[in-house]
């Protein structure tokens, strides 16, 4: 892949981690059931799947480390939504805090790893 389409597909990983951050939890019910149910449901299959991580991973822009994490994630979330898909299970259900708390260490080591290999916009 090239590394600009790389690019692209990092900050659609990027953005369905980013669907487990906490605010959305805090947030409406109409926010929650559309980034989880509908936004995090489908971009779960494709930008967390193992493949598209080994190429973020090959190109440099995520470290090795969070890839076994990020396919356990994606089991995780995937069984989730078919099992536990109530609003108050989501908000409050400690299988999605721990979904919720894994993205976010995820989130954390991509961004201190880009801290100290800052990724390239021109090659």
């Amino acid at each position: 892949m090239e590394y600009f389409a790389a690019l692209q597909s990092l900050d659609l990983y990027l953005t369905t981690l980013g669907y487990l951050d906490e605010k959305y939890v805090l947030g409406s019910d109409e926010d929650l059931e559309y980034y989880i149910l509908e936004e995090l449901d489908a971009d779960v299959h494709s930008f967390l799947y193992y493949e598209n991580v080994a190429i973020l991973v090959n190109v440099g822009l995520i470290p090795d480390t969070v890839s076994e994490r990020t396919e356990e994630l994606r089991n995780l979330i995937k069984r989730l939504i078919d099992t536990k898909r109530g609003l108050d299970q989501i908000r409050n259900d400690s299988e999605w805090k721990t979904a919720r708390q894994i993205a976010k260490n995820i989130l954390e080591e991509i961004k201190v790893f880009q801290d100290l290999n800052p990724i390239r916009t021109q090659e």
